[in-house]
């Protein structure tokens, strides 16, 4: 039982980083359902019931123990972590939506495209987007890249892995690494853009900040910044594909040419993400009236926000 609140589902409540949002939706009056794949998970402190769900691998599974989740919480929202696990319950958005309950995330075509680092820097290519250059393992034109190169899995999530090397071993063979995209490694300043866009794809916020200091992927020092270009960038992005929710988008600003080099596409909220929900009141109200479907409240295209740092440390919980 809810008490009538609106319901959210939060997975990938075992993430370290996933506290700060947890409070944030608790204290603006959500009932919090968590959810994650173990049971020893610090969200599960600070949220109203807890549900164990499978691995996403295991499908059947996963739609059927969310459908259940949905069931018990009357869950108007999924908010999920994970890439892998947020297509999967994209296969199932039609089945949630009859059940009154909306993926905060984009729809399944456009995390085929965006969660397949190919298919997406095809995409970017078409569209007049700038990001490294990038191949295929068993392209020929691999040996006229300009080293460093970088070795990534064509899906998955942060640093996870990504190997870097500076010349082509002897004994690369590219069938080895066929689910595997090979890239010019840019050397630079690394930015993550935050953004949330309304259910049909329109731009409400949008938020750079700069990584200063990342432990195991996650930001714990940061500074947001005012950057026009980078701004102006994720305007041009938002109008050529149909985003949902929030998402954080990755940059380098190369030393070299100046240029900033858009990387990943993230359809989520991003380990650093809260220090942008913080330094922004429109971006921490738009949240909110996302999810408590108040339509003609919601504030289009603001880039007010204070240019505030966040720097991370550890907390416990006793019990």
């Amino acid at each position: 039982m809810n008490n009538k609140k609106t319901a959210v589902v939060r997975s990938a409540i075992g993430s370290l980083s996933s506290v700060g949002f947890l409070k944030f939706l608790e204290e603006n009056g959500f009932y919090l359902a968590g959810a994650d794949i173990s049971d020893e998970c610090v969200g599960r402190f600070f949220t109203d019931s807890f549900f164990k769900v499978p691995k996403a691998e295991m499908e059947e599974q996963v739609w059927e123990c969310y459908r259940k989740i949905v069931l018990e919480t009357s869950a108007e929202w999924i908010i999920s972590g994970p890439e892998n696990e947020i297509s999967v319950l994209a296969k199932k958005e039609k089945m949630f939506a009859d059940m009154g309950c909306t993926l905060f995330h984009p729809s399944l075509d456009v995390l085929e495209t965006i969660t397949d680092k190919m298919n997406f820097y095809e995409f970017a290519y078409e569209n007049g987007i700038l990001t490294p250059r990038t191949v295929l393992p068993d392209n020929p034109e691999l040996k006229s890249m300009d080293m460093p190169l970088i070795l990534k899995p064509r899906k998955g999530r942060g640093s996870t892995g990504i190997e870097i090397f500076n010349c082509i071993p002897e004994n690369f063979n590219p069938l080895d690494w066929d689910d595997y995209i090979v890239q010019e490694f840019i050397e630079g300043q690394e930015y993550t853009v935050d953004i949330l866009t309304d259910m049909e794809g329109r731009l409400l916020n949008c938020i750079p900040r700069r990584r200063i200091k990342v432990d195991s992927g996650i930001t714990v020092i940061g500074k947001v910044e005012k950057n026009k270009e980078l701004i102006g960038i994720i305007e041009s992005l938002v109008e050529k594909i149909s985003f949902k929710g929030a998402l954080c988008i990755q940059f380098f600003h190369s030393e070299k040419d100046g240029r900033y080099y858009l990387t990943d596409v993230n359809p989520r909220f991003g380990g650093g993400s809260f220090l942008s929900v913080r330094s922004s009141e429109s971006f921490q109200r738009n949240i909110v009236n996302l999810l408590k479907s108040r339509w003609d409240k919601l504030e289009y295209n603001n880039y007010d926000f204070k240019e505030l740092s966040m720097y991370r440390y550890y907390s416990e919980v006793f019990i």
